[in-house]
């Protein structure tokens, strides 16, 4: 028996992948209803546009699943386009242009206007582009790999806790997101996970607002937002290297 300690998209995906490879003994476990954590809350973006190889050849193997099941999870490939407001982005943006073409990503340079009419323009310095980016929808995520899972045997037990006997299984996996060091603490186990709390803010809906806008990202200090549904999803500052 594999035991799976969190229901979000991690612990469902990973309890996916082991039953496509022939586990029939996978339980998941998550105090919550199914998609009341932090997946469904998340922005639901999807890159290839990573600073360095070997996050780039993942999303790249990952990009497959997506395209299978575009319509279920409403995966748009509308791009990504990151933006620089000074010289030092967009050294950075070149930089990573130079990793991403090695990379065969098909890394472009348009006029942010071009594809974001509403965005002011006046200080940018540099965009980069990539069509292979998209969006989608974080609990349609979730939701398509419960189910697949479940289909190959794989058990999902929400609001359960796990027992004395599940925790002595063959293996006992930690997917608790943002409670994994608690979830750690109880098993005896330390696991340096730091909560960080990050909020998305919704405007809208607008009708002038495109179908087709692209995640933008302020590359310097990680503002960004998407379209869904003619609002506006906005959130940062934050990480987006």
């Amino acid at each position: 028996m594999i035991t799976i300690l969190g229901g979000g998209v991690a612990g469902a995906a990973l309890a996916w992948a082991l039953s496509r490879r022939g586990r029939r003994d996978v339980v998941v476990f998550d105090l919550l209803p199914a998609g009341s954590g932090s997946t469904t809350k998340a922005m639901g973006g999807f890159r290839t546009q990573h600073g360095n190889p070997l996050k780039i050849r993942l999303s790249l193997a990952a990009r497959p699943w997506f395209e299978e099941r575009a319509e279920r999870v409403h995966f748009q490939p509308h791009g990504y386009l990151y933006l620089a407001d000074g010289e030092e982005a967009a050294v950075e943006l070149g930089r990573r242009a130079e990793i991403q073409k090695q990379c065969g990503l098909p890394i472009s340079h348009p006029d942010p206007k071009s594809l974001v009419p509403f965005i002011e323009d006046g200080d940018l310095r540099g965009t980069n582009f990539c069509a292979l980016d998209g969006v989608y929808w974080p609990a349609e995520i979730l939701r398509c790999f419960i189910e697949e899972a479940q289909a190959l045997g794989a058990q999902f037990r929400y609001g359960a806790e796990a027992g004395p006997g599940d925790l002595e299984a063959e293996a006992v996996v930690v997917c608790a997101g943002i409670w994994s060091r608690r979830v750690g603490e109880e098993l005896g186990v330390e696991l340096k996970v730091d909560p960080l709390e990050r909020g998305i803010f919704v405007a809208g809906p607008f009708d002038w607002l495109p179908e087709r806008v692209p995640m933008t990202l302020e590359v310097a200090s990680g503002y960004h937002f998407r379209e869904r549904e003619r609002r506006l999803l906005m959130t940062g500052p934050g990480d987006q290297s």
